[in-house]
């Protein structure tokens, strides 16, 4: 589920998932806000119902999109996805409502990668402008810079594989980016690197575990008024079949520190 930077669309992509971790989508809706009174609950209408599995444009897409930024002023019209070649842009009609048949669609590539990832895409960020792009399967991870058209292969820059989630982080403009292989060792690595220059990183975890992670997950929590910002990575282990979570101040960058461990049994198969 997405909801569009000025909160009056949201899009809902339906599948399942396949073995090694592929997806298959099916459907994708397309939700519009409809404003109430102050003492009301805004709902959201249903504009568009697409049936994405019967287009070949829709075939290994991410599960993971955006809505394009609109024109200071108008709704979103369009979706950004990401595919495991390229970028592409669907563009959609705002007005018409056409819940019970395919709307018409206007599919551009707007860019095409050096190299094609090795698997289907499953991470896809953008910034809060869309100037920069992460790309992302298990194997690959790819940084974009539209406005420089520059290309980066984070896995190679930074020698690592079994990439495992990728967070953005608006207000500090970076990108965290949590991997179970590091110069093909085992462990738990996290490196946080700035959206502008992915050379500008730094490795926040670096356990050499020699085990296996998954379900795992990257957020971050912060509270303005009590001034706190923390940054939670979860995953659960192989063998010893433990779920983790790690806590860590953020507040200052320079001084990042882990300020809560979190152990509990969990089977690897559930």
């Amino acid at each position: 589920m997405v909801i569009s930077q000025d909160e009056e669309m949201l899009a809902v992509i339906s599948g399942k998932n396949l073995v090694m971790n592929e997806q298959y989508p099916n459907q994708l809706f397309i939700f519009k806000r409809n404003h109430r009174d102050e003492d009301e609950t805004d709902t959201f209408s249903l504009k568009h119902r697409i049936i994405v599995k019967e287009k070949p444009e829709f075939a290994k897409i991410s599960m993971r999109f955006s809505f394009k930024l609109p024109k200071i002023g108008q709704l979103p019209n369009a979706v950004i996805f990401a595919k495991q070649d390229s970028m592409m842009e669907v563009r959609f009609d705002n007005q018409t409502e056409n819940v019970d048949q395919n709307p018409p669609l206007d599919i551009k590539i707007i860019s095409t990668y050096p190299s094609p990832l090795n698997k289907q895409a499953e991470f896809f960020l953008m910034n809060d402008d869309q100037s920069i792009c992460v790309v992302g399967s298990e194997t690959d991870g790819l940084y974009y810079n539209r406005r420089t058209n520059q290309y980066v292969d984070l896995d190679e820059e930074y020698q690592i594989s079994n990439i495992k989630e990728i967070y953005h982080d608006h207000e500090e403009r970076v990108f965290y980016m949590l991997a179970n292989k590091y110069q093909e060792k085992l462990g738990i690595f996290l490196i946080v690197f700035n959206e502008k220059d992915p050379s500008r990183h730094q490795f926040i975890l670096r356990w050499k575990n020699k085990l296996d992670i998954s379900d795992a997950n990257v957020f971050i929590v912060r509270n303005k008024k009590k001034k706190f910002k923390e940054l939670v990575v979860s995953f659960k282990t192989i063998f010893i079949n433990v779920y983790n979570v790690c806590v860590m101040d953020i507040s200052n960058h320079r001084n990042i520190r882990t300020i809560f461990r979190h152990e509990s049994f969990q089977l690897w198969e559930s």
